[in-house]
């Protein structure tokens, strides 16, 4: 049975550090934070906060609260006019990416493999 109270910013918090550092579960939209817009995301670990720097929050601009969604930090970049900024890939489950560019902005399709159901080390993301 699943929990039927969710605690308003509790959780933890992912601070975007490592590249290719990883979170994925159902996103839950964003909330304004003491520094800026948080996302919110429930994981398999429970809720788990996360700061939205603006290529992220461009990346999820089309992304539904209640979709699964994988998100990878990939690490400082610099862009055309000489800035650095955090970049990152957004990719949602595969059935939600098959409904087309309008069901789903600016988030790239992801390819998955089929995983045995009775498979104990999948995690329910």
């Amino acid at each position: 049975m699943k929990d039927k109270w969710v605690s308003i910013g509790g959780g933890s918090f992912i601070k975007w550090a490592e590249e290719g550092q990883e979170a994925q579960g159902i996103y839950r939209g964003q909330r304004e934070g003491k520094f800026g817009p948080l996302g919110m995301l429930d994981t398999a670990e429970g809720r788990v906060n996360f700061p939205l720097h603006t290529a992220l929050l461009s990346r999820l601009a089309g992304v539904s609260e209640g979709t699964e969604i994988r998100m990878v930090y990939r690490g400082n970049e610099v862009s055309k006019s000489g800035r650095t900024f955090k970049a990152f890939d957004v990719f949602v489950a595969a059935d939600r990416a098959e409904r087309g560019p309008k069901a789903v902005k600016s988030v790239k399709r992801v390819e998955t493999e089929a995983v045995p159901e009775d498979d104990p080390d999948r995690l329910p993301f």
